[in-house]
């Protein structure tokens, strides 16, 4: 198999649907993911690069949307909010099985894979305790598809969202995901 020679990054869109979220919160999440969006389809060459997943979270993590290209967005899935608290244990250790079953996948297919990118959006407080050694576990040295983790609050996301114009004119929309240095490779 012939490796494609652009270098990959694994980029995690983690969304918080736990019983915390109010149905103004989801709106903000569902617009965030579109401004994210949009930000990446503006720039071609981060646009080539990134792979994305979209994680949802309360009790339990899952895979809303598998690792793909942002084409392969035809329509935006509505989150939901579930039942349950923001359980950061479990979120965490999902994150670490995740991250190395898309990396080691991507390099089979890739020359190159960047360190993962996550941006996690969350209500707030962490709903479990423990949940710190599994964050620990996920950052460790030795874990080499440790992320890199931008996260927002809610209200922050919302601000964002709120400043930018709805046509693209006037204020530009910036979630600060273009690092001002190479993000690292994977091993």
């Amino acid at each position: 198999m012939q490796k494609h020679s652009l270098e990959i990054v694994p980029f995690y869109l983690v969304c918080d649907v736990s019983s915390s979220m109010s149905a103004e919160d989801m709106q903000t999440v569902d617009e965030g993911i579109v401004g994210l969006l949009d930000e990446i389809n503006a720039d071609p060459i981060f646009d080539a690069k990134v792979r994305i997943s979209i994680v949802t979270y309360a009790d339990n993590a899952e895979v809303l949307v598998p690792m793909t290209t942002d084409n392969g967005f035809t329509h935006l899935r509505h989150v939901t909010i579930q039942s349950g608290a923001a359980q950061f244990g479990n979120l965490f250790r999902f994150m670490k099985f995740l991250l190395a079953r898309d990396c080691r996948s991507l390099a089979k297919s890739h020359s190159a894979v960047s360190r993962p990118l996550i941006f996690h959006i969350s209500k707030g407080r962490p709903g479990d305790e423990g949940w710190l050694c599994y964050f620990e576990r996920l950052m460790a040295d030795d874990f080499i598809f440790r992320p890199n983790i931008v996260s927002y609050g809610v209200r922050a996301l919302r601000k964002m969202c709120s400043q930018a114009s709805p046509a693209g004119v006037g204020r530009k929309r910036s979630f600060g995901l273009w690092p001002t240095t190479e993000l690292a490779r994977v091993p």
